[in-house]
């Protein structure tokens, strides 16, 4: 089966965003645990798993279409801070979001109705971790990082 042009192109591009997003998820989540902040690197863990699930959908999808699911990692970020992680954590998600928000119209009026219904969901998902990432940074907030910090250690039961 071959897909449109479009449609290849979109799931190419969806491929190298969620290997990237996990990939950084996956620094994130070892650099908390060693850091002793449990409760947050439990949080991204889940997070990374989802976006698992997606690349491997959008890596399947190209293959089927007869697009080239390969995909580079750029460098990999190791945080200085709980807010750091959360900013880039926001940032990263929100690159999803748009993306997904922009390809999945012009899937459908390309004439891929399955696809753009795929891209729709991936942009509702990336929505929810967007959510997710606001609440910790409300939270992060009103506590301040040390006590923040304090909540989310593998000390505090978390």
């Amino acid at each position: 089966m071959k897909g449109t042009k479009a449609t290849v192109s979109a799931l190419e591009e969806a491929v190298q965003l969620e290997a990237q997003l996990r990939a950084q998820y996956g620094i994130d989540v070892k650099d908390l645990k060693h850091d002793g902040v449990c409760g947050l690197a439990s949080k991204i863990k889940s997070w990374k798993l989802d976006v698992g699930m997606w690349f491997k959908r959008a890596s399947h999808e190209t293959l089927l279409l007869q697009g080239d699911p390969t995909y580079t990692i750029s460098d990999l970020k190791q945080h200085g801070s709980v807010t750091d992680v959360l900013n880039d954590a926001l940032t990263a998600e929100t690159a999803a979001y748009d993306f997904y928000t922009k390809q999945a119209p012009i899937l459908r009026d390309a004439g891929d109705e399955a696809q753009g219904h795929v891209f729709q969901h991936f942009c509702k998902w990336h929505r929810a971790h967007i959510g997710e990432i606001e609440k910790e940074q409300r939270i992060l907030k009103q506590l301040g990082e040390t006590a923040y910090l304090a909540v989310n250690s593998k000390h505090s039961g978390a």
